[in-house]
């Protein structure tokens, strides 16, 4: 699975479909949103931010349930092949 840290960096090689969300903890609800990106036609990729952004608005660190590393082999063994996981 690719991880991509930075969109900037990113240079779009095929069409993707996304799951967008926070993914704190990568429960039933989590595994079928993504399960739609995989099951579709396009590459798969998940789109959370590094940190979570409530913690980030509000200025203070929130405790993350599941680290980078935990969702990233999480979302491969669901079949993503692109992880977004910029800073906020």
């Amino acid at each position: 699975m690719k991880v991509v840290n930075s969109i900037e960096l990113y240079e779009k090689q095929e069409n993707i479909s996304i799951a967008l969300g926070t993914f704190d903890g990568v429960h039933l609800a989590h595994s079928a949103v993504i399960k739609e990106a995989v099951n579709s036609e396009f590459t798969p990729a998940v789109f959370s931010f590094a940190q979570l952004p409530s913690g980030v608005i509000n200025g203070e660190q929130v405790p993350s349930i599941t680290t980078k590393e935990t969702k990233q082999k999480l979302f491969e063994e669901l079949g993503v092949k692109i992880f977004f996981c910029p800073s906020f």
